[in-house]
């Protein structure tokens, strides 16, 4: 015996709304992860033009860009990223062993 008087929702119904809610929060999300590429992107491009600003402030103060780190100190240790320079003596040029390994890499 059918009800009368019974309002609701029939299921095609409730299915186009939950698939309207699918997609717009699909599109909130596409829109989100788009913005965090861009700003992952932008913090790059700061880090990179510091890196550059401070190889020219160097090259400017002594005349010369510094030579490639030795490949076989680890980042962390003692000397790592730190020029070899004699003291009391002019800084050598780069070993070319040195400028061939980091021009491969």
């Amino acid at each position: 015996m059918p009800r009368r008087g019974v309002r609701g929702f029939t299921l095609a119904e409730l299915a186009v709304v939950v698939l309207v809610i699918a997609l717009l929060l699909g599109g909130l999300t596409l829109t989100l992860s788009t913005q965090t590429e861009l700003r992952r992107i932008e913090g790059t491009q700061r880090t990179l033009e510091l890196a550059k600003d401070a190889l020219i402030g160097f090259a400017i103060t002594r005349g010369r860009l510094p030579c490639p780190a030795t490949p076989g100190i680890a980042t962390g240790m003692a000397n790592a990223g730190v020029e070899q320079l004699t003291p009391g003596l002019p800084p050598q040029p780069c070993p070319p062993s040195a400028l061939r390994h980091h021009a491969s890499a």
